[in-house]
C-alpha cells in the first residue's frame, strides 16, 4: 500500500512511527499503537468508508485483545479532524497524533510537497496546527527540533533503501524549513487567539521549538507588559541589545571592571541570572507562565543599574580588554532577557 509515491509504502511508515515513538517518548504501548495505526487501512470496510480509519482500527484491536490504551490511540491518531476539531483524549492517543503527523509533514516536506499559496492537498496546515495545539491544550512539552531531525533521518533513510532520494536540500534545510512552517502556524494561532502580535513576535524572535514553552512566555510577558515600570525596562533592553551586537573577542572577566556603575550592574546581573536560571533551566518541567512571570520581576531589578551604566560607562572604550569585557557583559544581559523574549520587537 503506497504511502507517497516518493517515500514509500505504508509499512514503512509505520516503521519509521514505531521508530519515532520508541527513540524520543520510549513508552510501550504507544510503541504497540504505532505498529498497529494503519492496519485498517488494508480492510474492506475502510476502503468503502476512508472516514472510518482508526474507528475501525480501535474496534478491530480490541476484538483482537489489544489494550484500551492502545486501542483508544490507534482512533485519536488523526485527531484533531479540522482546524478546530476535538483533540485526542488519552495521552497516548495524542502522542501517537504527533508522532503520525510528524512523519506526514517530514515525509512531505522531503518530497516537495509542502503547500504553496492557498494550495495544501495534504492538510499539512492543519495537522502543525494539531500538533501545537495538542502541545499546549494537553500541556506536552514537546521538542520540535529533537522531533523533526529524528523524523527527517528516518525518511530520508527509507528513501535510501528505494534510492528515491534526490538530495536538494541539507537535513538542517528541511528541518529550518520546516520550524518555520511551524512558527508561522503559531503566530497565527496566537494572534487569532487575541495575543498582542509584538508580543508573539517578541516570543518567536526568542525561540520557537516548544510550543507549550512559547505559550507560556507570552502569556508571562502579557501580564507582565501591565506592569508601570515594563516601558523604562523594554527601552532599557533596546539600548542593551543595541551595542551588544558588537560581539567581544574574549570571555566576561569581573577584574577588568574599573567603574562603581559596572561592578553595581554585574553585581545585580549575576544575582538575577542565578534566580532565573534556577527556575527555569534546572526545572524538571516546562517553566509554567508563573515561573517566567516571577523570572521577569527578577529581571526588572536590572533597569536601574542598566540605566546608570549608560549614563556614566563609555563602552566603547580606547583600552580594547576593557571595551570587550563590557561589551561581554552586555551580551550575557542580552542572553538572559533571550531566554524569555526579544524586547527589541516590543
Amino acid at each position: 500500500m503506497v504511502f507517497l509515491s516518493d517515500i514509500g509504502s505504508y509499512k514503512g511508515k509505520v516503521e519509521r512511527m514505531k521508530t519515532l515513538a520508541k527513540d524520543i517518548f520510549d513508552n510501550p504501548d504507544l510503541e504497540r499503537a504505532a505498529r498497529l495505526s494503519k492496519s485498517d487501512l488494508a480492510t474492506q470496510m475502510v476502503f468503502e468508508f476512508a472516514e472510518l480509519q482508526g474507528v475501525m482500527g480501535k474496534y478491530y484491536s480490541l476484538a483482537s485483545g489489544e489494550k484500551k490504551t492502545v486501542a483508544n490511540a490507534i482512533e485519536e491518531q488523526y485527531m484533531p479532524l479540522t482546524r478546530t476539531g476535538e483533540l485526542p483524549r488519552t495521552k497516548t492517543g495524542a502522542l501517537l497524533s504527533i508522532v503520525d503527523k510528524i512523519d506526514n509533514i517530514c515525509s512531505c516536506f522531503i518530497a516537495d510537497f509542502s503547500p504553496t499559496g492557498s494550495s495544501d492537498p495534504y492538510a499539512l496546515r492543519r495537522q502543525t496546527l494539531g500538533i501545537i495545539r495538542i502541545s499546549i491544550e494537553k500541556k506536552l512539552d514537546i521538542c520540535l527540533s529533537t522531533l523533526l531531525e529524528r523524523g527527517i533521518r528516518l525518511v530520508l533513510d527509507s528513501m535510501q533503501e528505494q534510492k528515491a532520494h534526490n538530495g536538494k536540500l541539507s537535513e538542517e534545510e528541511i528541518k529550518e524549513n520546516i520550524l518555520m512552517f511551524f512558527a508561522e502556524r503559531f503566530r497565527n494561532l496566537m494572534t487569532e487567539s487575541g495575543h498582542k502580535k509584538n508580543i508573539v513576535e517578541s516570543v518567536i524572535s526568542a525561540g520557537f521549538d516548544s510550543p507549550l514553552d512559547a505559550y507560556h512566555r507570552i502569556d508571562a510577558l502579557e501580564q507582565f507588559a501591565k506592569y508601570k515600570d515594563f516601558d523604562a525596562l523594554a527601552t532599557g533592553f533596546k539600548r542593551v541589545f543595541n551595542i551588544a551586537k558588537t560581539k567581544p573577542s574574549s570571555p566576561l572577566d569581573k577584574k577588568l571592571f574599573t567603574q562603581k556603575e559596572e561592578k553595581e550592574m554585574y553585581r545585580v546581573f549575576t544575582k538575577t541570572q542565578a534566580e532565573v536560571l534556577k527556575r527555569m533551566v534546572n526545572s524538571e518541567k516546562v517553566p509554567s507562565q508563573n515561573d517566567y512571570l516571577k523570572s521577569l520581576e527578577s529581571i526588572k531589578t536590572l533597569s536601574a543599574p542598566i540605566d546608570l551604566f549608560f549614563d556614566a560607562v563609555m563602552v566603547m572604550d580606547k583600552n580594547k580588554k576593557i571595551r570587550d569585557n563590557r561589551l561581554a557583559l552586555l551580551n550575557e544581559i542580552k542572553d538572559l532577557f533571550f531566554m524569555i523574549a526579544d524586547f527589541s520587537k516590543i
